[in-house]
């Protein structure tokens, strides 16, 4: 048998956010107030739900660097054991693929969803370290 505070949350979740509510807003209302790493973890989801950034919005995105020269495409994401993300895979327009480090990386909104890299586009596109990275992840 559903509890009826489940039960509420369930059709909140159906129903679909109310007014400015973000999706996640109701997910405290599932058990009650929630503490802990999960409780803070939900509550600054439902704080960023609004800005939402998905990692799918990217794929085939150009990828510019810090003077709005292309790059090329993202085509993937690569993460490390862990869960943190390592870089992107992106294809150039010349057909090669470069693993740009995601410490290169700057993810941005203003207008629309944007991703930028920190460094000059040759110093990318030139770098056969990241040509060869992008060559093992790819096999």
């Amino acid at each position: 048998m559903i509890r009826p505070l489940r039960a509420a949350a369930l059709a909140a979740l159906i129903a679909g956010p109310a007014g400015a509510q973000s999706p996640l807003d109701s997910i405290d209302g599932i058990d009650g107030a929630m503490g802990g790493p999960i409780g803070d973890a939900v509550e600054k989801l439902g704080e960023m739900a609004a800005d939402q950034l998905l990692i799918r919005d990217f794929l085939g995105m150009e990828l510019t660097d810090a003077e709005g020269k292309t790059v090329g495409t993202v085509r993937d994401f690569v993460a490390i054991p862990g869960g943190k993300l390592a870089g992107a895979l992106v294809e150039t327009s010349e057909g090669t693929r470069i693993l740009v480090p995601w410490q290169l990386l700057s993810v941005e909104s203003a207008d629309g969803k944007a991703i930028r890299a920190t460094q000059a586009a040759a110093d990318l596109t030139g770098s056969q370290k990241l040509v060869d990275l992008a060559s093992q992840l790819s096999d």
